[in-house]
């Protein structure tokens, strides 16, 4: 269930954005074995590809594997992208194209959100659907030095959206 703070529902009330169609969500099923998972798709059919404010919870720790230990990094979240623009990113972002410093990250993920910047809010669809990621975008070839973590968000998009906090200075 989610637990989305009053102010932050009225703000994507009036800032209204798309809900997800029902060919929408046939599109992006296609790509997990097992179907969408539900707490995405729940919210995107309730609330649709919103957009957040830095007025409201956006930011979230991601933890990342960096040798023997784990390192917490912060990170925000700015829109979700629509069926449309998913699959597009997905197949530039994950596609063998030698010269052209693809693929960026593993095809076993598919890119939901988006920070400020270049940076990607991704869903993992093999080995553990649904679990969200974050991948700081670099500009290297995914495996290749700088371009070789993502760091662990949540278990499941209910822990992503209910775990979203207001932006602390590190």
């Amino acid at each position: 269930m989610f637990q989305i703070p009053d102010g932050l529902a009225e703000y994507w009330t009036r800032k209204a954005k798309p809900r997800a169609t029902a060919a929408e969500l046939s599109t992006l099923a296609e790509f997990f074995e097992g179907g969408l998972p539900a707490p995405y798709a729940e919210f995107i059919q309730s609330f649709g590809y919103v957009v957040f404010s830095m007025d409201y919870p956006d930011s979230f720790d991601a933890s990342f594997s960096e040798g023997p230990q784990s390192v917490v990094r912060q990170g925000s979240v700015a829109y979700l992208m629509n069926a449309e623009h998913i699959t597009t990113a997905h197949g530039l972002s994950t596609r063998d194209a030698p010269g052209e410093g693809l693929p960026a990250f593993p095809s076993s993920f598919l890119p939901i959100a988006g920070d400020a910047g270049r940076s990607l809010i991704l869903l993992e669809r093999t080995p553990s659907p649904g679990r969200v990621w974050y991948w700081p975008e670099r500009d290297e070839p995914w495996g290749e030095i700088g371009n070789t973590s993502l760091g662990l968000v949540a278990e499941d998009f209910y822990g992503f959206i209910n775990g979203l906090r207001e932006y602390e200075d590190e």
